[in-house]
């Protein structure tokens, strides 16, 4: 073979590898796959929050939010063309003295798809409950202080068992959150990335007081 044309055929497969793949068509369906581990690694900003969606070491779509905002969190998730396929946004109550945290979910139609909602008292654990769009509750998510002293860990139960499982990675400048699909339930993948974006961000937001 020509050296000319062997360099040509190297040239060409360098750039079909190098080339960056299209959005998938059904993001969604991406994230609820069972028994997947999906990393949510942080990028720096100086104004919201912005986390890299990955599956399989591949970026398949971020979140974007400003999760302390003064009229309440808006929290996001994007394909990897910039359309938004899920999203959250934060009603603040004042009861008392304390601040309870309530949110609404919308689909990528803009549809209520259901909340998510802080109890009125928490005391060594953080914890929400998740609701269907019917105001159903199938989930609990809770963060767990004391499993590991190096780093948090999530797990949001359903139906009596763990069913999704989420653990940051400590870095110095920028975390990563691991986010481990376990068992089948009505608690989509979209669901459980937010809530447990907010406890990673409540969590960084106390250690600074």
């Amino acid at each position: 073979m020509p050296i000319k044309k062997f360099m040509v055929l190297i040239s060409l497969g360098l750039s079909l590898f190098l080339m960056p793949k299209p959005a998938s068509a059904d993001l969604t369906a991406d994230l609820n796959r069972p028994n997947q581990t999906i990393e949510l690694r942080e990028n720096l900003s100086f104004k919201h929050k912005n986390y890299d969606i990955k599956l399989d070491g591949e970026k398949v779509g971020y979140v974007t939010g400003d999760f302390f905002h003064p009229f309440g969190d808006t929290i996001s998730i994007h394909d990897n063309s910039g359309k938004v396929i899920y999203s959250e946004r934060q009603q603040r109550r004042r009861w008392s003295f304390s601040l309870v945290r309530q949110g609404s979910f919308y689909d990528k139609n803009h549809q209520f798809a259901g909340k998510m909602k802080a109890p009125f008292w928490q005391f060594f654990t953080k914890n929400y409950r998740l609701y269907d769009s019917n105001g159903k509750q199938i989930g609990k998510s809770t963060q767990n202080n004391w499993k590991n002293i190096l780093h948090h860990t999530y797990d949001i139960k359903s139906g009596g068992q763990v069913v999704w499982q989420g653990r940051n990675s400590v870095h110095v400048v920028r975390d990563t959150v691991y986010l481990k699909h376990l068992h089948n339930s009505k608690v989509p993948a979209e669901q459980a990335i937010i809530v447990t974006l907010v406890h990673q961000a409540v969590s960084h937001a106390d250690k600074k007081k």
